[in-house]
């Protein structure tokens, strides 16, 4: 861990301790996602058993952030619960600021789905639900400033249909059945998550030891 390591892990932390945070509570088919998902993250990064990580070389082009259950690196070394950045802060402008924070809590929402060991639960399901946690704080913090939400648009199908979830559980609206499909639909035709949306994900807990030379 350097320096650059623990300025992102404060910076993580921070994002978790946002007001918004507390307006993140939705279901999706069975799962409940809730504040205490975060509160129980930000615990788990206090008592080491989530890392944060600045390495831009695990993430793909355009990729801010990414957790990792499993890193292998050869048969000797491999790390577990990683959540890597790119940058260790959330930017220069607001622009920036606002879509950095965005990423972390949709990371958080995987790691917390890991540390929850959350059974039966698929690579689809783990998608959607952190497109639309991340969707709904965004959406917060843009009523937070008197934005509109209902004026942003996206260009990846993905994420326009999971704020589309979002506006409408910020308004505590119900949600149909045919937003969810659209963004099922949307994860399940995405190069990045086609392959193995209906694989188990393995949550299998965190706070494992790192295997090291």
């Amino acid at each position: 861990m350097g320096v650059e390591d623990d300025k992102a892990t404060e910076t993580v932390l921070a994002v978790l301790q946002d007001q918004s945070i507390n307006k993140i509570r939705f279901k999706l088919n069975r799962r409940e996602i809730s504040p205490s998902l975060y509160q129980k993250v930000a615990k788990a990064i206090k008592d080491k058993k989530i890392t944060v990580l600045v390495q831009p070389s695990l993430l793909a082009s355009g990729e801010s952030g990414r957790y990792y259950p499993e890193i292998k690196v050869d048969k000797d070394t491999e790390f577990y619960d990683v959540l890597v950045l790119r940058s260790s802060t959330l930017g220069a402008n607001a622009s920036e600021k606002f879509n950095a924070a965005q990423v972390i809590i949709h990371e958080c929402t995987h790691a917390g789905f890991d540390l929850l060991k959350l059974a039966k639960m698929t690579h689809a399901e783990h998608e959607a639900a952190s497109y639309i946690a991340g969707a709904i704080f965004s959406i917060e913090n843009m009523l937070a400033m008197k934005g509109d939400p209902a004026k942003v648009i996206f260009k990846e199908a993905i994420e326009q249909a999971a704020w589309k979830i979002g506006i409408l559980e910020a308004k505590d609206q119900a949600v149909p059945k045919e937003l969810y499909a659209a963004l099922d639909a949307a994860i399940r035709a995405h190069p990045g998550y086609k392959h193995h949306a209906d694989h188990t994900a393995k949550n299998d807990g965190v706070g494992r030891e790192w295997k090291l030379k």
